[in-house]
């Protein structure tokens, strides 16, 4: 769910001529790796350890990544930023295969280092505001009749109190709207300092307006 840019337009570039054969290469490599098997016919897997530089950099994002689960209140948010730590072990496998698969290197690779963790970390990043986005949207499509029509009139950066003062115009309570603003936090609202929030429309944030939408 990335952000719209505007619809592609064509253009002059070629596809180089040797493409598909690097592509093949590329692949060819890939499938040459041995597959061990023991005498099942199972497979064993290979273990790939961290480089130290690696594994510290990996420990750092886990750490940074378990305090955002500490401090969500959402389920749905916190489930899906668990998962992220399985994915980032996978991006940094794939990634790594990836990159001897592309170089002249030999043989096989038999560790994980420092720059596939940092390109799996960016795509678990990039991953968790995508997930995000999606949970804005779901998030402001579940919306009932009064709720929907108090974050409509909330501008787009609004302090608690302005919050309640827009919320009690159309009959909500102040507990009723700070429950609302608490339990949406990182989908509808994004907490910009104490007391100071931000909306987080799925229109605005993908550029497309209702209407387009439509």
């Amino acid at each position: 769910m990335t952000k719209s840019n505007g619809k592609p337009r064509w253009n002059e570039d070629e596809v180089r001529d040797d493409l598909d054969c690097e592509w093949e290469r590329i692949l060819n490599r890939l499938l040459s790796v041995e597959c061990v098997v023991n005498e099942d016919k199972e497979p064993i897997p290979t273990v790939m350890r961290f480089t130290a530089g690696a594994k510290r950099r990996l420990y750092e994002w886990q750490h940074e990544n378990a305090a955002l689960c500490d401090n969500e209140m959402s389920d749905n948010v916190v489930s899906f930023f668990c998962k992220l730590e399985i994915y980032v072990l996978r991006f940094c496998l794939i990634l790594r295969l990836v990159r001897w698969a592309v170089s002249d290197s030999e043989p096989s690779p038999s560790v994980i280092e420092d720059e596939d963790v940092a390109g799996a970390i960016e795509l678990a990043e990039y991953f968790r505001a995508n997930a995000l986005s999606v949970l804005t949207c779901i998030s402001e499509e579940k919306l009932n009749e009064l709720h929907r029509t108090v974050y409509e009139h909330l501008t787009e950066e609004f302090s608690t109190a302005d919050g309640i003062r827009i919320a009690e115009r159309f009959g909500m309570k102040d507990h009723t709207f700070k429950m609302f603003l608490t339990r949406n936090l990182n989908t509808l609202f994004r907490r910009v300092r104490q007391g100071w929030y931000k909306k987080l429309s799925c229109y605005s944030a993908n550029k497309v307006t209702p209407d387009e939408q439509d």
